[in-house]
């Protein structure tokens, strides 16, 4: 064996050329190799480089060199290879290869070998066998066999792992531990896929076996109750913010598991108990969540010197993991346990209040700084709304004076404000799978409907605090100000929302489809400009011709304090009408417009 001959070899399979003797040399190469006998390192890392060639081939002789047991056997062998480089080769060649088994007895025989997690393992050997089978169970493995295969025997030597990677002092640390988390989850998100696919696929004469290895499944699934003592424990004492970070990622799963009911029902106190004790860390004043590893000063990119010349900003990162995990616990200790007491949850949701004015450092409210942390995680955000909107409608049920800081009408506007009332934002968020927004607009909406009378002061709290954004001109900048008859007040409000309507700088009439008639756009700027208000808002775009006639310096007067927010809905309402029109819509869209349309009505009252 010679560097020059494999050289040969790899340009040859490279450029697709690939033949019995090649074939032979690189199985002669991984027996010798088995035995010690290899030339240098150069050589090592190109014989690996050679062997992916080999298995991302689509060669028809590729399937009976893989069947060879040596080829196997020296890359396990190479994985605990002292030179990091060989290792990760190594580990990359051991992937490439389990991509292109098919036969159940190769599947087998390779997840048995790679899976032999045993006591006498160091911490280098667990470290890389967590990373390789990270990498079985990753999105871009698409060997779906292989991956039942290898969940099969990990859920069967799962105790096994736990102890080396996790528990074990003598070779465990922080890389090894984060490893480890990001294991369970991807073993979690990849059995519960490989579960569904199994449930339309399956035989009946198997049913007996899938529900065998279900059975061991959950065992692997309730992992984080079983060591939450353990995972807690490192929360709470780490100063490594990744691991802190995983340890909350790992909850966050968990919870997200029994939210979704994909746990039976005999383990539900499973969660409860644990959800349980994250409440208590937060009530305690003590520990609570303030001494986190939170990152301090300037966070990025930039160097030293742009760290001494940029503002101080919060952890956000670690800031949302600790208010996901805290208002999901919350809830689940409202809506899933029979005896959940609302009190410890208003406790646990004021200290979150302190916490984030601690770590933001300002004297915001809750829901301000809740929409800073969470302002570039949409998904996260509309998550937290949801659950504050449910917590607040259970506390409250119970307790009407508590959490009157959190309703969730301060939230909503809040929310509007900062995506500009766009109504295009909001068909964004109402269309896209990404989010729950779409759950939580009905939600509030039906919320908005039953309790208007503070939907509409909540409007008026916020235009007194903030003044700017919504000023009301005074009479003596009104060129109408000397109207004191009620139908001219009415009149006035009535042109406003119909102006706000036409103004829309997206807007595009004839994407609705009105008729084309001017005599029906009169008689509708006519009724309009005497009081009467419209049944359908699409009657009042015929108005846009009196808009652009008019001034474009004329000075608008808000009456209502729900303007802004009302006119957005609105305009959604139409938006949605309109593609739901053409079946653009992919999802059942009238119940969303009727909710819009209640609350029309009542501002129209």
């Amino acid at each position: 064996m010679n560097e020059d001959q494999l050289r040969e070899v790899y340009n040859d399979i490279s450029e697709g050329r690939i033949n019995d003797e090649n074939l032979r040399f690189l199985k002669t190469v991984c027996s010798k190799s088995v035995e010690g006998i290899l030339v240098n390192r150069k050589f090592s890392l190109l014989f690996l480089t050679t062997l992916m060639e080999v298995f991302e081939s689509e060669s028809t002789l590729v399937q009976g060199f893989i069947s060879a047991p040596e080829v196997l056997t020296f890359l396990v062998t190479e994985l605990e290879n002292s030179d990091k480089f060989i290792s990760y080769s190594a580990c990359k060649a051991l992937v490439c290869l389990c991509q292109i088994l098919s036969e159940k007895d190769q599947i087998s025989r390779v997840v048995t070998t790679v899976c032999q997690f045993t006591a006498q393992s160091t911490t280098t050997s667990i470290q890389i066998q967590l990373d390789l089978a990270v990498k079985f169970l990753s999105s871009d493995f698409k060997n779906e066999v292989f991956q039942k295969g290898f969940i099969d025997v990990l859920v069967t030597n799962w105790n096994r792992v736990v102890n080396s990677s996790l528990l074990d002092q003598t070779i465990s640390n922080s890389y090894t531990r984060l490893i480890f988390m990001k294991l369970w989850m991807k073993a979690c998100k990849t059995g519960f896929k490989i579960e569904a696919h199994l449930k339309t696929t399956v035989k009946n004469n198997e049913a007996d076996s899938c529900e065998s290895v279900n059975s061991c499944f959950i065992d692997l699934v309730r992992f984080p109750y079983k060591r939450r003592e353990t995972l807690l424990n490192i929360l709470l004492t780490s100063d490594d913010r990744m691991l802190c970070f995983n340890v909350m990622n790992v909850l966050l799963l968990y919870f997200d598991i029994a939210a979704k009911s994909y746990v039976e029902s005999d383990h539900d106190r499973d969660y409860l108990d644990l959800s349980s004790k994250v409440v208590e860390i937060c009530n305690d004043e003590e520990r609570g969540f303030m001494d986190l590893p939170y990152h301090s000063g300037f966070i990025g990119f930039g160097g030293s010197q742009c760290s001494r010349d940029t503002e101080w900003k919060p952890d956000s990162q670690l800031l949302r993991k600790v208010c996901l995990l805290v208002l999901r616990s919350s809830q689940l200790q409202l809506t899933k346990s029979v005896s959940g007491d609302s009190s410890l949850v208003s406790k646990c949701l004021n200290r979150l209040e302190m916490l984030l004015k601690t770590k933001v450092r300002n004297d915001e409210d809750f829901q301000t700084n809740l929409l800073r942390v969470f302002a570039d995680q949409d998904n996260a955000l509309i998550d937290c709304m949801l659950i504050l909107l449910d917590l607040h409608i259970k506390i409250t049920t119970a307790r009407p004076d508590e959490l009157k800081h959190l309703n969730p009408h301060g939230i909503f506007i809040k929310f509007l404000k900062i995506i500009l009332y766009d109504q295009s934002v909001l068909l964004d968020f109402v269309t896209s799978p990404e989010t729950s927004f779409l759950e939580y607009l009905v939600r509030y909406l039906r919320y908005a409907i039953t309790d208007w009378y503070n939907f509409v002061d909540f409007h008026k709290t916020c235009k007194k605090t903030n003044s700017s954004d919504t000023e009301i001109h005074s009479s003596e900048n009104n060129p109408n100000s000397h109207k004191t008859d009620d139908s001219s007040e009415s009149d006035d409000e009535s042109f406003n929302l119909v102006k706000r309507v036409c103004r829309d700088r997206d807007f595009d009439p004839s994407s609705l489809k009105c008729e084309d008639d001017s005599n029906k756009a009169q008689e509708t700027e006519s009724s309009v400009l005497n009081g009467v208000q419209s049944e359908s808002v699409s009657n009042l775009l015929h108005l846009e011709a009196y808009e652009s006639s008019s001034s474009d310096d004329d000075e608008e007067i808000v009456k209502h304090p729900a303007d802004d927010t009302m006119t957005c809905l609105i305009r959604l309402r139409m938006k949605l009408g309109n593609l739901n029109s053409h079946d653009l819509v992919p999802f059942n869209v009238k119940p969303l417009i009727k909710l819009i349309e209640k609350c029309e009505h009542l501002y129209e009252q």
